[in-house]
């Protein structure tokens, strides 16, 4: 905690941690006139689990009482290009609109050879619960990194806040 006077003003910052692994939490709020009006503050929190095949990160600032969140969470088993990953992303505005995304990734690859898909999804959610919505689906098969080769299947399908919907597909 720290607490200075300027002129006529006392501003103050408090802050509070946690760092041991695998948690890594920060927290602090500063005060603009402090005991006049501490309603005027500017407050931020982050709290971290970070594990070698994992991350969950939960954020939040407060700016003069209008609250923004930020969070992420991911995840992987196996090695990078192969395996499984998944990754997720959310913001939420004071206003309640969210937006998010979530990302689900599965390769085989074994000697330059194999196959894998994604699912991606994106959502803008507004305050009363619509939402729009793009979805990508990807499937590719026969991947041969030597001979520059693959199947690819994609399509993509659009939902806006009326529920009419769009779909494309390309092979």
């Amino acid at each position: 905690e720290v607490t200075a006077t300027l002129k006529d003003k006392k501003v103050r910052a408090e802050s509070t941690f946690t760092v041991q692994k695998p948690t890594f939490d920060f927290a602090g709020t500063f005060y603009y006139d402090y005991e006049k009006d501490n309603s005027k503050k500017i407050s931020f929190a982050t709290q971290n689990k970070i594990q070698p095949q994992a991350i969950d990160s939960k954020n939040t600032v407060e700016i003069f009482n209008e609250r923004y969140a930020f969070n992420v969470g991911a995840s992987t088993e196996g090695k990078f290009p192969s395996g499984k990953q998944k990754a997720n992303f959310e913001v939420q505005l004071p206003t309640g609109r969210k937006f998010s995304a979530n990302v689900d990734r599965d390769v085989n690859l074994q000697d330059g050879k194999g196959s894998g898909n994604a699912h991606i999804v994106a959502t803008d959610e507004l305050p009363n619960r619509q939402q729009r919505q793009v979805i990508v689906d990807l499937k590719i098969n026969d991947i041969s990194v030597k001979e520059r080769f693959f199947d690819l299947i994609y399509s993509l399908k659009y939902k806006n806040f009326d529920n009419k919907d769009m779909k494309v597909a390309l092979t």
